[in-house]
């Protein structure tokens, strides 16, 4: 739908001259934005507990419709199809908040070894010890693996009181 902007049926010049009397307005409100969201408004508590997957499961055999089980569990369409895929999958019911993720990278003797020499030589902190390791030994720890040896060794403590923020 475009419309042709005839600018000299307006006069600008008059008191009672309004955009909105003109087909300039037409032109430029003829737009739609498209919602970023079609299917209604996302939560932000979208947390899927163990009740609501069951829930949703049940629902999905019974029949209902992706839509009408995402608004009732507060999750995503997508969400939705992703755990009933993997229900109908395995015949087993999705171990959701359980140990996922990138398993733990177990800590070499050789990383225990190098960050008991640097701690003997330099006696400095976690952060600042894994730039000497990576300038002294050319080898690249991350600053929270230094210091989980170095709570195994003694030579750290775990901090049970967080500093806050002010």
């Amino acid at each position: 739908m475009t419309y042709k902007v005839v600018l000299s049926n307006i006069d600008k010049s008059s008191r009672n001259w309004f955009p909105q009397r003109s087909k300039l307005f037409l032109l430029f409100h003829s737009c739609v934005i498209r919602k970023l969201f079609p299917y209604g408004e996302l939560h932000q508590d979208m947390k899927l507990t163990r009740n609501k997957l069951l829930e949703t499961l049940r629902r999905k055999n019974e029949g209902w419709t992706t839509y009408q089980v995402r608004k009732i569990a507060e999750i995503s369409i997508r969400r939705v199809n992703q755990v009933f895929k993997e229900y109908l999958e395995t015949d087993q019911i999705p171990d959701i908040g359980k140990r996922n993720g990138r398993p733990e990278k177990p800590i070499s003797d050789q990383e225990i070894q190098i960050v008991k020499e640097a701690y003997t030589k330099y006696r400095v902190c976690a952060s600042t010890l894994r730039k000497i390791i990576d300038r002294d030994y050319d080898l690249r720890i991350n600053h929270n693996r230094i210091h989980k040896i170095m709570i195994t060794q003694g030579s750290a403590k775990s901090n049970t009181h967080k500093a806050t923020a002010k």
